[in-house]
């Protein structure tokens, strides 16, 4: 089996320990075996995690999120930065308006601009690079012989650095920090539905288990710049593995190689090809076990944006987003236990709103 791994050590919040994301281990017969719920979970998030192909030309690769920290300052909203000492971000309401700020890479706006060292990432061709993953139960947490786990898991891919798209001349929209996801919904231990992200929008696909293969159902768009892409009507799995291609710079996750046009009225695309595979697998960093302080960060994980304007995009540097716990859901649990769950409305959160309020308080 895959290697399962906790987060790596840093000062933690003792308030997650408290929160809805931790569950009671329960029990689960196979055959003979005995294997606790947490445990069967954990095996499907492993057995089910994407398979990831980066373009050839990629130069701004993932990273390790306790490796960013290291080179960031916290800025508050007067400007005002101070060190990060010990990997311990501000949490909470104390967090909301601040960035995560480190030096700029040179160049920054023109097609000449370069990678440093602490926003370069790592390629997978050289070491496992981590995938944090997030689990949110849809079932009752006493599975039996009968009915196996049915939750989502999202696969929280972290870039040091997004590179911007070319418009009249310049890179725009460049920023510090970049999230990706993909949320898988399993119901009673079987893939159900996958959600892969690309920017402020996504898409839906229902897994075939007669063909294994991911077909389109719908997409969403969660920002407020208008868009048009055009998914292709199935999603490769490899073995159990859902296979999807990472964009050039700007790390979008599309079902297949090519370029990617999703703006037509502002020549906005993603190009993806079949470089450096990235078993996600391989290094799993489950956030729900062992939650680590940073997790608790409500601010933003990059520099402000370089310059105002109505779309930040236009600004050779737009600002960092935000974390993991102010993502919107995309699959929201239903009210009768053990049901599927059902797509994100947009209106959720990844971790329930009572915890995000409660951090907010502290």
């Amino acid at each position: 089996m895959a290697e399962l791994r906790q987060p790596r050590a840093g000062p933690r919040t003792p308030l997650l320990l408290l929160t809805p994301l931790l569950h009671l281990l329960t029990t689960v017969h196979s055959g003979a075996e005995q294997v606790s719920g947490d445990a069967l979970v954990d095996q499907l998030v492993a057995k089910h995690a994407p398979l990831l192909f980066l373009h050839p030309d990629e130069r701004w690769f993932p990273g390790d999120v306790l490796e960013f920290i290291s080179h960031v300052h916290v800025q508050d909203g007067s400007g005002q930065r101070r060190p990060v000492v010990d990997a311990s971000l501000p949490v909470g309401s104390r967090s909301l308006d601040t960035h995560l700020v480190t030096s700029l890479p040179p160049g920054l706006g023109t097609e000449q601009v370069r990678p440093p060292p602490h926003l370069r990432g790592t390629s997978p061709a050289t070491r496992p690079v981590p995938v944090y993953v997030t689990v949110s139960r849809c079932d009752t947490g006493q599975p039996t012989a009968d009915l196996l786990p049915s939750f989502t898991a999202t696969y929280w891919m972290f870039h040091p650095f997004s590179e911007g798209k070319k418009a009249a001349g310049r890179l725009r929209g460049s920023h510090v920090g970049d999230w990706e996801h993909v949320s898988l919904q399993v119901q009673y231990g079987e893939p159900v539905s996958l959600y892969i992200s690309a920017h402020e929008f996504g898409a839906y696909y229902n897994y075939n288990r007669a063909t294994n293969l991911y077909q389109f159902a719908s997409q969403v768009n969660r920002g407020g710049f208008p868009v048009s892409p055009q998914y292709p009507p199935t999603l490769q799995v490899f073995r159990t593995h859902p296979v999807l291609y990472v964009a050039r710079g700007s790390h979008g996750l599309w079902p297949s190689a090519g370029t990617h046009v999703y703006s037509r009225l502002a020549h906005l695309s993603d190009v993806t090809a079949a470089g450096t595979p990235w078993k996600t697998w391989q290094q799993l960093e489950l956030l729900h076990r062992r939650p680590p302080q940073w997790l608790s960060f409500l601010g933003r994980w990059g520099n402000p944006a370089g310059c105002w304007h109505l779309l930040g995009a236009l600004c050779a540097l737009s600002g960092g987003p935000t974390g993991i716990p102010l993502k919107e859901a995309d699959f929201q649990c239903p009210a009768e236990a053990g049901a599927a769950a059902e797509p994100g409305t947009g209106r959720g959160r990844v971790y329930p709103s009572r915890w995000v309020q409660l951090l907010g308080r502290r």
